[in-house]
């Protein structure tokens, strides 16, 4: 199993709620529809929750302070052979 995890920002023209709404809902069901072409086995999205001072707090602890990520997204491959092929996918 191959996994790829994904940084994701938002644009600067969008809220975290509006970035977080275009992903749930247009973004997401595009992959879905389109998985078994595209040979995800799965996909998971991590949403980040707005003004968290847990998140904040863990920034200082690791000294990761800078941009936050906005999300972390998931895919999930069978093997290496279904993500070349995956990448060839029109």
């Amino acid at each position: 199993m191959i996994r790829f995890n994904y940084f994701l920002r938002r644009l600067p023209n969008l809220s975290l709620e509006e970035f977080q709404e275009y992903w749930r809902e247009k973004h997401a069901p595009i992959l879905v529809k389109h998985a078994s072409a595209l040979r995800v086995r799965r996909y998971v999205q991590a949403h980040t929750l707005p003004d968290d001072p847990l998140g904040e707090t863990m920034q200082q602890i690791y000294g990761t302070l800078g941009e936050p990520y906005d999300g972390v997204c998931q895919m999930w491959y069978k093997s290496r052979q279904d993500l070349i092929e995956a990448k060839e996918t029109p």
